[in-house]
């Protein structure tokens, strides 16, 4: 069989036996993911029918269900592969939580590229088994602990392989330890394990000699970097740590002189020592944003943070609540800084305080607005307070409202209004038109009704008259509340009688004509007042009480 390429993936497939690949010795690709049912001891079948193979990629993805319980990945998933020129191995998904001890010195001295994202791992000795990866040249450990939210739907209710166990398992790993001696193996790799447990901590981490690029971004660890050491890594150049949950960076980490590319975003870092970075002197990327270190880099008083830093081209430190720098983290380190005067300028701009600015601002927006509210508010005053009486009554009355309007329902034919240090005069004028000309007139201190407040009052006296007479004196104008029912008859006049005349003015005395305001000054314009004559006695007093009379009965609205 000359078969190279085969991928079986999205196949709810629920077994693969022994020997389906035994002949497929000429296969270099091989994807069965995403296949749910089969889990990762289905690995072992197919590594023991491939290890004579010249398999180079190997696919494995999501072989457990999503919300299944973890699993551990054992010597007799993978040792059959040690022999294998194997290039690329993908485990991502699978819910492993951990690696038997010796399990990765079984994968093959080929490797290049091992994928472990999104499962469940924890921490374990088997991490100090990467440095037997002598060819490995990415590691991707991203994607741990994730949630995998699906709103209550799909795999959530999927029935999970779990349990299965290959009965396989215990006579392959009998045959496999005919091949290699893993007690001896165990005691190469950790050698005087005693002292580590009781607390000698001076180890060296290391890591596969030729790895260039680290990726463990995105997991759901909470966690700190300590100081500890690693061994010289002289081929890793790039390290992939954005969003975790890294909250302080204690350090130093010796033995990656290497690196020039480092994303450290988005960790909820709120700490990096001053130690931290000094290792990193080729580093060209540095990405720290949307972290918390705007006080780590405000108190970095001689910029000792990123000191070793020459080489550096990018750094982000965006969204970090930064609020100033002293100016030796850029004076006393020289980086050569992409388009440096560009960022700074954009930086000035973008960092400026403008509080003063908007605080100014939005104090003469609100200034200017209830200017404009109140000049008009003022303008239209009496017509909202006179609209505000209206609706009011009209809640309160409902249809006996209505029936005021009409001209045989006014209880009064006219409403007086009059200063009160005018009373005197108005009351015996008031007694001798009623009298004469049988009409009733309303006059605040005799016709008001007691415990009803004095706006109601005036609104309901002009509401109930056909007309309203002004008694003008200096008295009145001066008189708040006589100026107040003046404007409110005339909006009567204007909003509820059809634009008709209904208000007009008694005048005591001929200057008090060159004091009315001018907005009152149409209805000296159009007539509408009358002249009393002075005296008593005289016969133009007689004509004056006569035509007054008859205006005051009359029902149309002339004087």
């Amino acid at each position: 069989m000359h078969l190279r390429n085969f991928s079986i993936s999205w196949n709810r497939l629920f077994e693969v036996q022994k020997g389906t690949f035994h002949k497929a010795s000429d296969l270099e690709n091989l994807d069965i993911s995403n296949n749910k049912v089969l889990t990762i001891d289905v690995i072992s079948n197919i590594s023991q029918d491939l290890r004579k193979s010249s398999i180079k990629t190997l696919n494995f993805e999501k072989l457990q269900c999503t919300y299944g319980v973890s699993q551990i990945l054992k010597i007799n998933h993978i040792a059959y592969l040690k022999s294998t020129t194997l290039l690329e191995l993908n485990l991502a998904s699978n819910r492993i939580n951990s690696l038997e001890t010796g399990a990765l010195a079984f994968l093959p001295k080929s490797l290049l590229v091992l994928n472990l994202a999104d499962n469940v791992l924890s921490f374990g000795l088997y991490i100090i088994e990467f440095a037997s990866l002598q060819s490995l040249e990415i590691l991707n450990v991203s994607f741990q602990s994730t949630f995998h939210q699906n709103l209550m739907s799909g795999d959530v209710f999927e029935k999970c392989n779990d349990t299965r166990r290959n009965p396989n398992l215990e006579v392959e790993l009998h045959e496999i330890g005919k091949h290699y001696n893993m007690t001896s193996y165990e005691d190469k790799l950790f050698p005087k394990m005693d002292n580590f447990l009781k607390g000698n901590f001076n180890y060296t981490v290391y890591l596969p000699p030729n790895l260039r690029k680290f990726y463990y971004h995105d997991n759901l660890y909470k966690m700190s970097i300590p100081k500890f050491s690693l061994g010289s890594q002289t081929k890793l150049t790039h390290v992939f740590a954005q969003q975790n949950i890294i909250y302080e960076v204690i350090g130093p980490v010796t033995g990656l002189e290497s690196i020039k590319y480092i994303d450290f975003s988005g960790n909820f870092c709120g700490f990096i020592s001053k130690l931290f970075l000094k290792s990193f002197s080729k580093l060209e990327y540095l990405n720290l944003s949307n972290n918390a270190l705007g006080h780590v880099f405000e108190n970095d008083k001689n910029g000792e943070i990123l000191s070793a830093q020459r080489q550096l081209l990018t750094l982000d430190l965006s969204i970090n609540r930064i609020y100033r720098f002293s100016e030796k983290v850029f004076l006393k380190n020289k980086y050569p800084l992409k388009d440096i005067e560009h960022i700074l300028d954009r930086l000035e701009k973008t960092c400026s305080s403008y509080t003063v600015t908007t605080v100014v601002m939005i104090s003469l927006i609100i200034s200017a607005v209830t200017v404009t509210v109140s000049r008009i508010v003022y303008r239209y005053r009496w017509k909202l307070r006179y609209m505000y009486f209206v609706a009011k009554n009209k809640y309160k009355d409902g249809d006996n409202y209505q029936q005021l309007k009409t001209h045989s329902s006014y209880r009064f034919d006219a409403f007086i209004s009059y200063a009160d240090e005018d009373r005197r005069f108005v009351i015996k004028l008031v007694e001798k038109v009623e009298k004469e000309y049988n009409i009733k007139l309303c006059i605040h201190h005799r016709d008001f009704i007691p415990g009803t407040g004095i706006m109601d009052n005036i609104t309901n006296a002009i509401h109930c008259s056909r007309r309203t007479v002004c008694v003008m004196t200096t008295h009145f104008l001066k008189s708040y509340w006589c100026m107040y029912e003046l404007n409110m008859a005339r909006m009567e006049a204007i909003y509820s009688r059809n634009g008709n005349n209904v208000l007009f003015l008694i005048v005591l005395d001929k200057n008090i004509l060159k004091r009315i305001p001018l907005h009152l000054m149409d209805l000296v314009d159009s007539k509408s007042y009358m002249e009393y004559p002075g005296t008593e006695k005289d016969v133009a007093l007689l004509a004056f009480i006569s035509k007054l009379g008859e205006t005051l009965k009359s029902k149309d609205n002339g004087i």
